[in-house]
């Protein structure tokens, strides 16, 4: 004889279960959330110790392919059979040394995604990365053609791709930059801007309509300015904001015709 389920008995099961699922489902939503905050950070440290070094390890790198093109030489007059494998070897040393500045490039994105930096249109020098801003772009090096027929050239361009990433900005395990390294790199990425100047101007003067009016993302922006402004000792007097009696925010019309001429509002 077949029992009759118990309805009531079954629905309390059921309801357990939902709630043991969703349960675990927050759990496992809370520790990916801490998972991605921690992994966020380590990004942070990463971009500005990569920041930190990104001087020496250029010059280094600089310095591989100035030997390189001083090997070339010496093969060319005096072993000309290997003068193909030290071409390559100057494609290979250009080639890393682009990669450092890519790998410079990713730590600067990074900060400026976390607002740690200003963003690149406010960068006095452009970002070191593409075909032609590279430090050293392929165009740049004249083909073994020139030398010893063009039999080279595919091996040229292979040689040319960029190494992978050296290390994984998320999972950056050194020790942290230090507070020093840290402004170093805030006043090392920072750049005089009119514009922002007249934005801390608004800020200092103006606080509460500064807050009410100013969008979060150019709060930000300029939060991450005057972070680098601090740490590069620039105490230049802030430019005079008069806010409009509507109370919106001031128009920057005559600041940028003053800058246009030349000069600072």
């Amino acid at each position: 004889m077949t029992a009759t389920p118990d309805l009531a008995q079954l629905r309390a099961d059921a309801g357990k279960a939902q709630a043991a699922l969703a349960a675990e489902q927050e759990r496992q939503a809370e520790a990916a959330k801490a998972a991605a905050e921690a992994r966020r950070l380590r990004s942070v440290d990463w971009a500005f110790r990569a920041i930190s070094d990104y001087p020496q390890r250029q010059a280094e790198a600089n310095y591989a392919v100035t030997e390189a093109l001083a090997a070339f030489d010496v093969a060319v007059t005096t072993d000309y059979g290997t003068s193909p494998a030290v071409y390559l070897a100057i494609c290979r040393a250009e080639s890393a040394a682009n990669g450092v500045a890519a790998e410079y490039v990713v730590a600067l994105n990074i900060l400026r995604a976390d607002g740690r930096i200003a963003n690149a249109n406010q960068s006095h020098r452009p970002d070191p990365i593409g075909y032609l801003n590279a430090p050293y772009p392929p165009s740049g090096l004249p083909t073994f053609a020139d030398l010893a027929g063009s039999s080279l050239e595919a091996a040229r361009g292979a040689a040319f791709r960029l190494p992978p990433p050296a290390e994984d900005p998320g999972a950056f395990s050194g020790p942290p930059p230090s507070e020093a390294e840290r402004q170093a790199v805030c006043a090392y990425e920072w750049t005089l801007s009119a514009e922002l100047e007249h934005q801390l101007g608004y800020k200092a003067q103006h606080p509460e309509s500064y807050a009410r009016n100013v969008p979060e993302a150019q709060k930000v922006e300029a939060a991450a300015y005057e972070a680098g402004r601090i740490a590069s000792g620039y105490d230049a007097a802030l430019p005079k904001v008069v806010v409009q009696s509507s109370g919106t925010p001031p128009t920057l019309t005559a600041r940028q015709e003053a800058e246009r001429r030349g000069r600072m509002p």
